[in-house]
């Protein structure tokens, strides 16, 4: 932060890494002979025996800096620039870039406004575009992956209908390498006032735009009993305001 004259500025670099290791081991049995701590082990139980394991991991990295700008403590900007990477996207689709700024003016310290001091506490007109990515579409998305399972991944090769076979595998997923970062870019225009000291004004008009939106679209039956992957497919946008009013002095008829 540093300030000359009636300039002020703030300037802030950052990196932010996140990493998520996950690894799920569980074993067991029952009926067991004896029921001394000591006695009971793995091993020592007769029945139930049973093991299962899950790994799971993902990875953030982003790069990002702000700049504020403050000149006379009337005219405000302030600027955003992010660079997100993550593990659940495939290597040319990694990494997506978010920038964002806004702008404000203390309308009130002009000198025009001199003669709304009486009645007019303070007064900001403001507006703003950022940009924000979604990453949420499961940890293996770009992956075809490949499971057993013992109902219904084996087969008999030697023509048994009665015996489980050989212990195969199946597809599980299919993968998409090519999906990206759903973008959602949101633009805003608003009004905040006080007014007698006592009551509050805030006033909101926006719109969101989303894009390359992440969905699970559907694959044909006829593929089998496989999970479909996420893709982009289409944008939406919202539109909408929000009004809030708010007062902080005494009730009418109280002391």
């Amino acid at each position: 932060t540093r300030t000359i004259d009636l300039h002020n500025f703030t300037v802030m670099l950052g990196t932010e890494a996140v990493s998520y290791d996950y690894d799920f081991n569980k074993a067991e049995r029952y009926n067991f002979t004896l029921k001394d701590p000591n006695y009971i082990e793995l091993d020592t139980g007769v029945e139930g025996q049973k093991n299962e394991g899950k790994p799971n991991e993902w990875s953030i990295f982003s790069i990002f800096g702000r700049v504020n700008y403050v000149y006379d403590n009337k005219y405000m900007f302030e600027g955003v620039l992010r660079r997100d990477g993550s593990s659940r996207f495939g290597g040319d689709n990694r990494y997506g870039t978010f920038p964002a700024f806004s702008l404000g003016w203390r309308i009130y310290s002009e000198k025009f406004m001199a003669g709304t001091r009486n009645w007019l506490d303070a007064l900001k007109i403001r507006g703003g575009y950022g940009q924000t990515g979604n990453d949420q579409i499961g940890d293996y998305n770009s992956y075809t992956q490949f499971a057993f399972n013992l109902d219904d991944s084996f087969y008999p090769l030697n023509g048994d209908n009665g015996s489980q076979g050989m212990l195969g595998f199946k597809q599980k997923t299919f993968g998409n390498n090519n999906v990206k970062w759903e973008t959602v870019s949101t633009t805003n225009f608003g009004i905040d006032a006080t007014l007698f000291r006592s009551l509050s004004i805030n006033f909101d008009l926006w719109q969101r735009r989303t894009t390359d939106m992440l969905y699970p679209k559907a694959i044909p039956h006829v593929l089998g009993q496989v999970d479909a992957p996420y893709v982009n497919v289409g944008e939406m946008k919202n539109k909408g305001f929000d009004l809030d009013i708010g007062y902080s002095g005494m009730a009418l008829g109280k002391d």
